[in-house]
């Protein structure tokens, strides 16, 4: 089971109706109004359904004996109001319901979006599959399952009808009726945990095949489409295995249910029929009794075969609720001020989920407004877990990282985003324009987003391009090099003026002008005042910058030379 869902079930799997996120049960709350008026049309559609078969009893009880035409004409009248205002209830009803559900989804979307941006951020599995489980909901809402469970309290009612046109029928319509509620709660626990195994193997099934998506070059390049079907198609059929032992269990209650409807409406009929014999029952209560039985165990029936939804849609109330308790979007944070001091790291340390031997050990080091700092190191040395601890993304398993007094964590994410600028390794950028991608997805200023492409050396770059800024990168910045995603990424980086900058390998894609261009714009980062951490594989890294420190098993120790005992680079080109 993936990460993000396996999380999210074990923990929905211990949740109680006492333990529901506090705005999702704001947002239900505001429901209350609209699901009473639901309540008050299902009521009247209930009771205009027994317009027809009091019409049939009136047919052939008064009508049709007393030839009487006007009776005819005044009920016919009578029933066709009815039926037209049953279609207008029904149709209100099942829009409202689909309102409904769609200002739910609308209420919840940005939350659980923000949610699993921050999960993904914190190293869990990256998955959407939240708005999947919120769209779901919304189909529940809005759809034919809750129609039965909405017209399922007035079984009863149809029973007492029955009851009141002969007592033999209302107790064998209600024998009936009680065979298919035992049914019904066999459903549920026999169907409970099978369709919760198989709706996790789903997710499984479907965040594998998302990320094979994501890595097609690579396996087109290389050959491998052939393995990685063969792999996901292992995991698809037991998938599919484990729907179908659900689906198939359902399929057969459900028939069982139509089997026993179907007994039970031929034993009305015959009841019926002999009642006819004995003088007990006219013509027209019978197909009253046959329509009246039908709208009785009707909620029932398409409870027992919809059951399989109203589980999977428990299921999903459970993960939303999970995910809103981590929405950033809903927590009370006070705001800051604009950082203006250094960055300190004290004693940090950090070690990965099941590992006893930590990433890093006890790391300290600091740095002032105008310092370039640069942290050299092997592969897998720690420098990227570093960076993410720099950045917030992380929290140290001991010591704390502050900026200007501040430990990280206390600052509002989005108050916080305002004053950084980081680089990872790999370089993500969004659908949407060159402008908005180094906007940071605003509606930012287009002189502001000059300079920063100025500063990464990317306007001439970007005004070559055949629309200029507002040029449409596609999906990742595919229509673009990995030198020209890395300028532009490095100039999102310097839109607003950060103060403090992160770079993860930044020269990772550029050539011998890009190089150049990343000092220079590390010397118009210093004039600034920000404080640049720079993550790099290069031991020259010294040559322009401040300060070199070399991260080794997770130690971070100064490293000495002569240039950094006299002049670095960058100060040689302030000079300049």
């Amino acid at each position: 089971m993936s990460g993000t869902n396996a999380t999210a079930t074990r923990a929905s799997s211990s949740r109680t109706a006492d333990s529901v996120n506090p705005y999702l049960r704001q947002v239900i709350g505001s429901f209350k109004r609209v699901m009473k008026s639901v309540f008050v049309f299902s009521f009247f559609i209930n009771m205009l359904m027994l317009a027809v078969p009091l019409y049939l009893i009136q047919i052939y009880s008064k009508v049709i004996p007393n030839h009487s035409l006007d009776t005819l004409y005044f009920l016919t009248a009578i029933m066709i109001v009815a039926l037209l205002a049953l279609g207008y209830l029904s149709a209100l009803r099942r829009r409202i319901l689909a309102k409904l559900g769609a200002w739910f989804e609308n209420r919840l979307g940005d939350h659980l979006l923000g949610s699993a941006i921050k999960r993904s951020s914190k190293r869990h599995r990256p998955s959407v599959d939240i708005l999947r489980d919120l769209s779901r909901l919304r189909q529940f809402i809005s759809g034919s399952s809750i129609i039965a469970i909405l017209d399922l309290p007035w079984t009863p009612v149809y029973v007492v009808v029955l009851y009141m046109l002969h007592p033999y029928v209302g107790m064998l319509v209600l024998a009936g009726v009680v065979a298919l509620l035992g049914l019904a709660i066999a459903n549920q626990y026999v169907t409970r945990n099978i369709v919760k195994i198989s709706d996790a193997a789903r997710r499984e099934t479907l965040d594998a095949a998302s990320n094979y998506v994501r890595n097609a070059d690579v396996i087109q390049a290389m050959g491998m489409q052939s393995a990685v079907l063969d792999r996901w198609r292992g995991q698809h059929d037991v998938s599919l295995a484990q729907s179908h032992d659900g689906s198939a269990i359902t399929a057969r209650l459900a028939s069982l249910a139509k089997l026993i409807r179907l007994l039970l409406q031929v034993a009305v009929v015959s009841l019926s029929a002999w009642l006819i014999l004995q003088a007990e029952l006219s013509g027209g209560a019978l197909m009253a009794c046959l329509l009246l039985f039908r709208r009785a165990v009707s909620p029932l029936e398409q409870s027992i075969a919809s059951w399989e939804a109203v589980i999977k849609a428990r299921s999903s109330f459970r993960n939303v609720s999970f995910y809103l308790d981590r929405a950033p979007t809903l927590e009370k944070v006070e705001s800051l001020p604009a950082p203006n001091g250094g960055l300190s790291v004290e004693r940090v340390s950090y070690r990965h989920s099941g590992t006893r031997k930590p990433v890093l050990s006890r790391i300290s080091f600091s740095a002032e407004p105008g310092d370039v700092v640069a942290i050299i190191g092997d592969t897998a040395a720690g420098k990227s877990t570093l960076t993410r601890i720099l950045v917030g993304l992380s929290e140290p398993a001991s010591g704390r990282v502050t900026l200007d007094g501040f430990e990280l964590s206390h600052w509002p994410p989005e108050e916080l985003g305002k004053h950084v600028g980081y680089l990872p390794q790999d370089v993500e950028l969004f659908p949407g324009t060159i402008r908005e991608n180094i906007a940071r997805l605003q509606d930012g200023d287009i002189d502001k987003v000059i300079e920063a492409a100025r500063l990464a050396n990317a306007h001439e770059l970007i005004q070559r391009l055949p629309d200029g800024y507002d040029t449409d990168i596609g999906e990742n910045g595919m229509r673009l090099s990995g030198g020209q995603r890395q300028r532009i990424a490095l100039a999102r980086v310097f839109y607003g003026s950060p103060r403090l900058v992160v770079l993860d390998e930044p020269d990772a894609n550029l050539d011998a002008d890009g190089r150049s261009a990343l000092v220079l714009a590390l010397r118009n980062l210093k004039d600034q005042g920000a404080i640049v951490v720079l993550i790099t594989h290069q031991p020259n890294a010294q040559l322009f910058v401040d300060r070199v420190y070399a991260l080794k098993n997770g130690v971070l120790e100064a490293v000495d030379s002569e240039d950094t005992k006299h002049e670095s680079v960058v100060h040689k080109l302030q000079r300049k």
